[in-house]
């Protein structure tokens, strides 16, 4: 015994068993809850699922609630008569996919409420003239794909149709020999409700007068996915018979005639010789709204000119990467751009004044998905001021950074599967703008936004704005070491990140408030360490932009043998026994400040230009020396002179007595190199001790250039 299970919409109960080697299986049907019901695509129309058979038979079984009811993909060669009489309230029935040779009028006894049939792709050679004779409520018929049919007179008589007064729709593509056959006619003319026509395209045949009065027919199609159209130019009166058409959907020819009164045309894979003709053609058509070239194998589209009636405009699929402003320069009415997959990354990135779409003030949805862009120029949207949709899915965007202020209608913005990992403030404020007037919906899944303390502004946002973020809780983000993270909810990720960030901030800003005090007290003990060579510097600085220059005569000779550094306690000394003894008797040029100095002078650049001047600084020392006002600061600049200039600057008079511990670590070295004088004591003075000193500092200030 053999068992064959179902699933789907309904649950048969059958038994099975072997005859002669072909497979028999009787069913008794039952209704079942739709659940978990998978969906296939039967070429026009969307079908549920029921796993395969070999022959179908229905009896005994009461089914009159059922609606729907799908027996594609089941390899069913056989359908015994009456096999749907109790299906009273059926009104879906698709046999698409199996291996039906014909079919007949019992087939459909009972099917009196059926609106829906498809048996496409099946093994169709024959229809009786009464096949259709049960299906009075019929609208839709779906006889595509059956390729051994074909459009011969008796494969469709001119009474095939007639039961069907209400058929709307009919398909019949991939059925005919498109070298011999011609179109059945004869057949289609009774079909007065007829709205849309599938057909392939013959190259020897066309509509005649018998469709003329077809006055619901407003939708053809020629050919079909799969199948090819052998009509490599229409004829100029190919049309002319079906006056009332509106809509056109071809596939796969070089060139076309449009109907007089076209508003809708559907044109897939076109050549570009094909593409040409047609924007020729189309050109001057007043009446079209609507054209859709997507997946025509056309990259040059964005190179042509755009009709300026069309509101509905579709390029997608076509590889293009070229766009120009003066594509959309003579329409200011489209509404609805797609040019979805397309390869226009680099044109996108380059409209940095936002000019390719700045006439399009009417676009209301605009289309960018999978065309690779890692850039939005920040203007690109600034004139579309009624956009309320954009699809910028599937992109390599990387940072959002555009302008939305003038789009205030937006609802929706489809930016799922970038790589955004940044937003700018600037598009942040004007979506939270947006969303304080109306709804606007966000869709940033599959995105690594940024879960890192330098990021905290965006999960902030996205914590706390008024935007509806889709999937919100499915959202994706990168961390620190660029894993990638589940998000989960915004405002728990804000929270943690914050504690881990306030906790990596304040360590941060310790160790460089510490690093700064560090090298703050390092700087200021290295500025005190070496104050006086900073002063002597700036002395020096300053002393120049006074006017005080170190002077050397061509001789060598400094401008002064001697610079005296004395105080009050020594002024006498100085002004009597010095200039008397080395200036009058001996010839020497003494710098002494009170006499030297020029009032009104800068005293401490003065006192620097007179140890640069001098052959020696000769400070007379005494215990109060250091109470001279300027007795420190010119022993220092002797000082730090001998360091610059490399040269014995200080030779010592010492006028009084002075212990080591009240003397400067100064005068201590100058002493220990024995670079003094002294003065002989009041006990010891006689005028031999008194020549011999002034000799002596006669000699020690005597200027000798090989001592430099």
């Amino acid at each position: 015994m053999n068992q064959i299970m179902f699933d789907g919409p309904w649950a048969p109960i059958n038994e099975a068993h072997a005859d002669q080697g072909n497979i028999k299986a009787r069913f008794t049907c039952i209704k079942s809850k739709y659940s978990n019901q998978r969906r296939r695509s039967v070429d026009n129309v969307e079908a549920y699922d029921i796993k395969p058979v070999d022959k179908f038979v229905c009896e005994n079984s009461s089914n009159s609630s059922l609606t729907m009811l799908d027996l594609s993909y089941s390899t069913i060669s056989v359908i015994e008569k009456n096999s749907f009489k109790n299906f009273i309230n059926l009104n879906y029935l698709s046999l698409a996919y199996n291996k039906m040779p014909t079919f007949t009028k019992p087939m459909f006894a009972g099917l009196g409420n059926l609106k829906v049939l498809i048996i496409s792709h099946n093994l169709i050679s024959f229809l009786e003239n009464s096949t259709f004779d049960y299906l009075k409520q019929l609208e839709t018929l779906d006889i595509s794909k059956n390729p051994l049919l074909g459009y011969c007179f008796k494969n469709f008589p001119k009474d095939l149709f007639s039961p069907l007064v209400n058929l709307k729709q009919l398909y019949l593509q991939g059925n005919a020999n498109v070298t011999f056959d011609q179109y059945p006619n004869q057949a289609l003319k009774l079909l007065k409700r007829l709205n849309i026509l599938g057909v392939d395209g013959l190259n020897n045949s066309s509509f005649n007068t018998d469709l003329k009065f077809l006055n619901n027919l407003i939708w053809i199609q020629i050919g079909l996915y799969g199948t090819k159209c052998s009509i490599k130019n229409f004829q100029d009166d190919f049309f002319e018979n079906t006056p009332y058409l509106t809509n056109l959907k071809v596939w796969e020819t070089q060139g076309i005639v449009l109907p007089p009164n076209l508003k809708h045309l559907h044109a897939f894979r076109f050549t570009q010789f094909g593409l040409i003709l047609l924007f020729q053609e189309i050109r001057n058509k007043s009446s079209l709204y609507k054209v859709d070239f997507s997946s025509s194998y056309t990259p040059e589209w964005g190179q042509g000119v755009l009709p300026s009636t069309v509101t509905y405009a579709n390029f997608g699929a076509n590889y293009c990467r070229n766009l120009t402003k003066r594509f959309f320069e003579n329409n200011t009415v489209l509404t609805n751009l797609r040019i979805n997959d397309n390869l226009l990354a680099e044109v996108i990135a380059a409209d940095q004044k936002g000019d390719i779409f700045s006439t399009l003030d009417k676009l209301e949805l605009l289309d960018l998905a999978e065309n690779i862009i890692y850039e939005l120029p920040f203007p690109i949207m600034s004139k579309l001021q009624n956009l309320k949709i954009i699809d910028l899915s599937t992109n390599k965007i990387s940072t959002l950074n555009v302008s939305l202020a003038n789009c205030s209608r937006l609802t929706y913005i489809d930016l799922s599967r970038n790589s955004i990992s940044w937003i700018t403030r600037n598009t942040l404020d004007d979506l939270d703008t947006i969303a304080a007037n109306h709804t606007i919906y966000l869709d940033l899944t599959f995105n690594p936004l940024p879960c890192t303390c330098k990021g905290l502004p965006i999960i902030f946002w996205l914590a706390h704005t008024n935007v509806y973020l889709l999937s919100k809780d499915f959202l994706t983000c990168s961390d620190e070491d660029n894993n990638y993270i589940k998000m989960g909810n915004a405002e728990k990720m804000l929270k943690t990140l914050q504690i881990h960030c306030v906790s990596k901030e304040l360590t941060l800003f310790i160790c460089l408030f510490s690093a700064v005090c560090i090298a703050l007290v390092v700087l200021l003990l290295t500025m005190y360490r070496f104050r006086w060579r900073l002063r002597y510097l700036r002395t020096v600085a300053i002393g120049k932009l006074l006017g005080f220059e170190s002077t050397l005569p061509n001789n060598l000779r400094y401008k002064y043998d001697a610079y005296i550094l004395y105080t009050d306690e020594t002024r006498s000394f100085v002004l009597q026994d010095c200039v008397q003894e080395l200036e009058v008797n001996r010839g020497h040029r003494l710098c002494i400040e009170e006499r030297d100095f020029m009032p009104g002078t800068y005293t401490v650049s003065a006192i620097v230009s007179a140890v640069q001047n001098s052959a020696k600084t000769v400070p007379v020392v005494t215990p109060e020396f250091y109470d001279g006002e300027y007795a420190e600061y010119g022993l220092k600049m002797a000082v730090m002179e001998e360091i610059f200039s490399r040269r014995s600057v200080l030779h010592l008079c010492i006028y009084k007595p002075v212990s080591a511990d009240d003397m400067s670590r100064d005068l201590l070295s100058v002493l220990r190199k024995n670079r003094f004088t002294e003065f002989p004591a009041d006990d010891e003075m006689t005028p031999e001790a008194r020549l011999t000193f002034w000799n002596q500092m006669s000699r020690s200030i005597s200027h000798n250039p090989a001592e430099d």
